[in-house]
């Protein structure tokens, strides 16, 4: 039932669902235990301008410019970066196979392996 209002006179016993439409079948959205929600595979992102405090990233397929990162605990995997502008305060990075154009990076914890840099 879309656009229920809910009501309780206790704060801390207040609990909803959400729910959204998966091709006219409504799913209530999954959380993990810790209240993070869970979001599956992304396909394709056309443009991301900024992108704050990612926990981490299993796998990037290809990216054609990246302007900004900041604060990413972990990312395993990369295959392909045209350009990137700017990358700060990330932990590790698994593997990156090849990447074009970096203009700068600082604050790189660790980097295990990177194939290839133009």
């Amino acid at each position: 039932m879309p656009n229920n209002l809910v009501f309780n006179n206790v704060a801390d016993q207040l609990k909803t669902k959400v729910y959204g439409d998966d091709n006219g079948t409504t799913k209530a959205i999954a959380v993990d235990s810790d209240g993070k929600l869970l979001v599956g595979e992304i396909s394709t992102v056309t443009t991301v301008s900024e992108v704050l405090n990612v926990q981490s990233v299993d796998l990037v397929d290809a990216v054609t410019t990246v302007t900004e990162v900041t604060n990413v605990a972990s990312v395993d995997a990369v295959d392909a970066v045209t350009t990137v502008t700017e990358v700060t305060n990330v932990a590790s990075v698994d593997a990156v196979d090849a990447v074009t154009t970096v203009t700068e990076v600082t604050n790189v914890a660790s980097v295990d392996a990177v194939v290839a840099v133009t």
